[in-house]
């Protein structure tokens, strides 16, 4: 994905974090959807806690070129 779709005006994203218990139903633990803040890139990545049923949830940024 390109930085500028996941910032404010980007295209719409989801970020699903689950559980898959050895069958073909995977129970959502969370999810991200809202546009990262521009420091999120800078700093390489961000951690949000008490996300659904996540406590916390640290995302690594690498640009790739």
């Amino acid at each position: 994905m390109r930085a500028r779709d996941l910032l404010a005006g980007g295209e719409s994203w989801l970020l699903w974090v689950g559980d898959e218990d050895n069958n073909s139903f995977a129970d959502t633990v969370c999810e991200i959807t809202d546009p990262m803040a521009p420091t999120a890139f800078a700093a390489g990545g961000f951690t949000r806690t008490n996300l659904d049923g996540c406590a916390a949830l640290t995302i690594k940024l690498t640009c790739q070129p």
